[in-house]
C-alpha cells in the first residue's frame, strides 16, 4: 500500500505542521519497508485535484490519502477518491474544528501515526449536494451564517480561532437570520415550511466545533438524519443553545416544540434566492438543493484501537423516517 499524506498548510500553524512532518518521518523509520509521500497542498480545491489525479493515475495500486487538515481538507480528499475503489482515507486533525474525527474519538488518537499506518478501513456513506459530496454534514441557516461570520473575523489580525467563533455567534444572534423556501421536499413527500431558522443534513452528528445536533446519525447506515429548529425568538433559542450543543435536545419536550428531526435518503429544496450553504464547514451559495444519501460510497481508515462507535445502537431509534 501507498502511504500519501495531503497536508493543508493553511490548515495549522506552522510549528504544528513541522512538528507532524517529524512525527511522520520518524513513525516510517521503525517502518523501513513501507514508502510515504508529503503533497502540500496549494489553494482550495487542490488536494481534491490531487486526490482524483493519483488515484487515476494509480488505478492498480492500494493508496491510502492522510487528509491532514480541517474539515475543508477532509471534504476534499474525500471527494478525490469519488468512483476509486484503490482508496481509503485516513484523518490527521490540525484545523480549528475538526468535527469529522468526533464521530469516532479523540483528536489525540488520531494524531498518532503509528496508530494511523496500523489502521484498518471500512466503508462509510457520503452526502451528495448537487454535483458535489459532503462526508460529516450539510447545513444552513443561522449556524452557517456564524460561520460566514468567523471566517471573516479570523482575518482581522490578533483574533484567535476561538474568539473569533465567540464574535460570530453573537453578531448573528442579534441579526436572527432564517431561511425563507419556495419548496421543500423529504424523500418525495412536500414539506409545509416557507421559513426555518437553521437546519442539518447529517452522515456524521457533530458540526459547528463540536455541536451534537445530530445525536443518532451514524456513518454507515445508508440513512441522512435530519434536524429542523423553526423560526425562533432570541429568549427561546437562548433556552435551548445548551442542550443543542450536547446533544441532548431529544429528551426535551418543551425544545422539541421548536425542532424536527427525521430520517431520509433525499430531500430536495428550492430557497427564496440564493442562500449560503455548509458542505463539512465550506460555505457556497445555492439557491436550489437536492441532497441524496449515497451508501457505501468512501473507505474510511480508522487508527488501531478505534472502533466505530457510529454503528453502535442508539437509544433514540424510536425516531424513524418521516
Amino acid at each position: 500500500m501507498r502511504h500519501i499524506f495531503i497536508i493543508n498548510p493553511a490548515a495549522g500553524r506552522g510549528d504544528l505542521i513541522e512538528r507532524l512532518e517529524e512525527k511522520i518521518k520518524l513513525a516510517f523509520e521503525k517502518r523501513a519497508e513501507l514508502e510515504y509521500e508529503i503533497y502540500k497542498s496549494q489553494s482550495v480545491g487542490d488536494a481534491q485535484r490531487y486526490v482524483s489525479e493519483r488515484c487515476n493515475e494509480e488505478k492498480d495500486e492500494e493508496i491510502r490519502f492522510y487528509a491532514c487538515g480541517g474539515d475543508g481538507t477532509v471534504n476534499e480528499v474525500f471527494s478525490g477518491t469519488v468512483g476509486a475503489q484503490n482508496a481509503e482515507v485516513a484523518v490527521i486533525p490540525i484545523g480549528t474544528g475538526n468535527d469529522f474525527i468526533k464521530n469516532f474519538g479523540s483528536a489525540d488518537h488520531f494524531m498518532d501515526i503509528s496508530a494511523q499506518i496500523d489502521g484498518k478501513s471500512s466503508l462509510i456513506d457520503g452526502i451528495r449536494v448537487n454535483d458535489r459530496y459532503a462526508v460529516n454534514l450539510v447545513n444552513m441557516g443561522f449556524d452557517c451564517a456564524v460561520v460566514e461570520s468567523v471566517q471573516k473575523i479570523k482575518r482581522k489580525p490578533m483574533i484567535s480561532s476561538g474568539l473569533a467563533y465567540v464574535a460570530g455567534v453573537v453578531i448573528e444572534f442579534v441579526k436572527m437570520p432564517g431561511v425563507k423556501l419556495k419548496s421543500f421536499f423529504l424523500d418525495g413527500k412536500k414539506v409545509e415550511k416557507d421559513e426555518l431558522f437553521l437546519c442539518a443534513f447529517a452522515n456524521g452528528g457533530f458540526y459547528g466545533g463540536g455541536f451534537h445536533c445530530a445525536p443518532l446519525a451514524r456513518t454507515d447506515d445508508g440513512i441522512i438524519d435530519f434536524c429542523l429548529v423553526k423560526p425562533v425568538t432570541r429568549l427561546q433559542f437562548a433556552t435551548m443553545i445548551a442542550k443543542y450543543k450536547k446533544g441532548t435536545y431529544l429528551e426535551s419536550k418543551r425544545i422539541m416544540k421548536y425542532v424536527e428531526y427525521h430520517k431520509c435518503k433525499s430531500a430536495s429544496i428550492d430557497f427564496d434566492g440564493e442562500v449560503s450553504v455548509c458542505l463539512d464547514g465550506e460555505i457556497t451559495k445555492m439557491s436550489h438543493i437536492d441532497i441524496e444519501i449515497c451508501p457505501n460510497a468512501f473507505r474510511l481508515s480508522l487508527p488501531s484501537g478505534i472502533i466505530n462507535k457510529t454503528s453502535e445502537k442508539n437509544k433514540y431509534e424510536n425516531i424513524g423516517a418521516l
